[in-house]
């Protein structure tokens, strides 16, 4: 992702308009009723215009950037050096929303109704002329106006363009193909582009109002749009991303994603783009083109953390083995006592006959029933008998199997090597 080479905070509303008065100068004008005259050196705002309680729709520089024109309820000339204002016009029917400079004492302008004014400022005084006709439908907004040469455009809610010539205030062409609201235009000798509120950007060819490609690398509604060189579109929109098109294809040779959602984009001198921003922070972004062209890849994760190394120890290596083997000698001793234990017991347990079952244990203590003759017996390595049926389930239920009689514990991995037994009775028994 390219990374901003200035960041500008200071509006609090939505930007409506960015663009370069000088090569070190930007003017901004936004919704909180501000314009702003930002040093892009210094990275700081210079000056800050106020509109009175009146938002800053649009602006236009006049005078080679040392004046500005100001869209709003009254169309304002602010001189940009102190901020004076001086000249307005008189309020018209419904806000002024966008202008556009003719000439060093003329622009055009229009309203929130279709309605295109042509302006002339002298003597402290801006005289406002309404045209005959409607720019676009008496309910649609315009929304751009963009000045080339002795032509301007605009841009409205009704979903289409208009190319216009300058003096005569007539339409030359229609642009539609547009589904929801135009926001923004741009065009240059060949070719006219739009950009819609349906995602998409629409480049036509100017002379024949015909549509040659739609454009829809944008996933959110598209805002702004203007020309980065002679064959390359530069747009940005919600989806708070900005995308660089080659004309006439439309190709997709860049898209950076700026954090925020993109309200206008100026292109400045030096190759920079200014970017300006809305929604939770309303701030411009200033980024070079080659790096938005070509970004820099990103920077190696970091090496992870190493501890310390603890300082090396001198070890007597024949003394450890000599320790390891007398360990395992010993352990060695320990397995064959046990393995010579476990013999025994089963050689005893073997030589053991039901016989020598002492009368006490006649009975099996589990369910209190005394044994008969051929009954399945389990003896417990304590000696001491129950059923087979009843012992079993009861120790292979405990966590620690134990004798119901001596709680003598016994390990579950025995319980299925311990012999089972046909009983008998002892031989002072009667049968």
């Amino acid at each position: 992702m390219a990374r901003s080479i200035v960041t500008l905070p200071g509006h609090t509303g939505y930007i409506n308009t960015v663009l370069q008065l000088r090569d070190d100068t930007l003017a901004t004008a936004s919704n909180d009723k501000t314009v702003r005259i930002w040093s892009i050196p210094e990275a700081r705002c210079a000056r800050v215009l106020t509109c009175e309680n009146d938002p800053a729709g649009d602006v236009a520089v006049v005078d080679g950037g040392t004046l500005l024109c100001v869209g709003g309820r009254v169309a304002r000339l602010m001189r940009v050096c102190d901020g004076r204002v001086l000249a307005v016009s008189t309020p018209t029917a419904h806000n002024l929303v966008c202008c556009g400079v003719l000439s060093p004492q003329t622009g055009v302008m229009g309203d929130c109704r279709g309605t295109l004014y042509k302006i002339r400022w002298e003597s402290g005084v801006i005289h406002i002329t309404r045209t005959r006709h409607r720019a676009h439908g008496s309910t649609s907004s315009l929304q751009r106006i963009h000045t080339h040469g002795d032509t301007f455009a605009t841009c409205s809610w009704d979903a289409t363009a208009r190319l216009w010539d300058a003096e005569s205030l007539t339409s030359l062409n229609t642009f539609r193909w547009q589904w929801r609201v135009v926001t923004a235009v741009a065009y240059d000798e060949t070719h006219l582009v739009t950009a819609s509120h349906d995602r998409t950007l629409r480049v036509y060819d100017i002379h024949g109002a015909k549509r040659v490609r739609a454009i829809t690398t944008h996933r959110g509604m598209v805002n702004s749009v203007c020309f980065l060189d002679d064959s390359r579109i530069i747009s940005g929109g919600t989806d708070c991303t900005v995308a660089v098109h080659v004309l006439p294809s439309g190709e997709c040779v860049a898209r950076h994603h700026v954090g925020y959602s993109v309200s206008s984009i100026a292109v400045l001198s030096g190759g920079k783009v200014a970017v300006g921003t809305s929604g939770a922070s309303c701030v411009i972004k200033i980024f070079d083109v080659e790096e938005l062209l070509n970004p820099p890849p990103p920077p190696p994760p970091p090496p992870p953390p190493t501890e310390p190394s603890a300082p090396v120890q001198q070890v007597n290596f024949e003394a450890e083995v000599v320790a390891l083997r007398d360990e395992n000698s010993a352990l060695r001793n320990q397995l064959a006592a046990a393995h010579q234990r476990i013999r025994t017991l089963e050689a005893t347990v073997k030589r053991m006959s039901l016989a020598e079952v002492p009368k006490n244990e006649e009975m099996c203590c589990v369910e209190l029933e005394p044994f008969r003759r051929g009954d399945e017996v389990f003896r417990m390595p304590c000696l001491h008998v129950h059923h087979t049926a009843c012992v079993l389930p009861y120790l292979w239920n405990q966590e620690v199997p134990e004798c119901p009689v001596c709680r003598t514990t016994v390990p579950k991995g025995h319980l299925d090597s311990l012999p089972v037994w046909k009983w008998a009775p002892p031989a002072s028994s009667t049968p």
